[in-house]
């Protein structure tokens, strides 16, 4: 008899074992789809962050702004090409804008000796200034931009250098959100 008790304990035992390493497979494969869950979200925000330059290629005349002499550059800093708008003048330039989600406006201003800047956006003809201070030594820039659909305005007083003009446009998760934003050049 006392065979068969310990019969029944082993086979008991052997149960226990495979049903706590059926719970531990299980916890692995949680860990491991969250971990991939994981992976593809943080791939999905990478994927929605865009980054805009402003070009003088692209920006737009308006009949109120005078002809500007400004010109383009190209300089290597760090290791990276760094456009650059030259004004040696006042300057108004205007670039069309569709900002579906906050974005950001990046950029370092360096005045000759001394200018001041402005920098505004216009929409439907309202114009609303974000930025206007007077510089006497170069200024790294980062103004918070709402979602807009028309015109980002960079004026200057005085010889300015605008480098690497950009709209950073974050993450948002949704799967709408991801276009880029900007009108077609087609």
């Amino acid at each position: 008899m006392r065979r068969s008790g310990e019969a029944a304990f082993g086979v008991a035992e052997a149960r226990e074992g495979v049903e706590q390493d059926a719970a531990a497979r299980w916890v692995a494969w949680l860990l491991l789809a969250g971990q991939c869950v994981l992976a593809a979200s943080l791939a999905w925000q990478w994927l929605c962050v865009s980054t805009h330059r402003l070009y003088l290629g692209e920006r737009q005349t308006t009949e109120s702004s005078a002809p500007t002499r400004a010109r383009q550059r190209f300089e290597i800093a760090g290791g990276r090409v760094e456009p650059q708008i030259l004004t040696s003048e006042d300057a108004r330039l205007s670039f069309p804008v569709d900002l579906r989600r906050p974005s950001e406006l990046r950029l370092r201003a360096v005045p000759g000796s001394h200018a001041t800047i402005e920098i505004a956006l216009v929409q439907q003809g309202a114009r609303r200034v974000l930025v206007r201070r007077s510089l006497s030594e170069p200024a790294d820039i980062a103004e918070p931009l709402p979602p807009t659909l028309g015109r980002l305005e960079l004026a200057n007083q005085g010889e300015l250098v605008w480098s690497d003009p950009r709209v950073v446009q974050q993450a948002d998760c949704s799967r709408s959100s991801c276009e880029t934003g900007w009108p077609s050049t087609t």
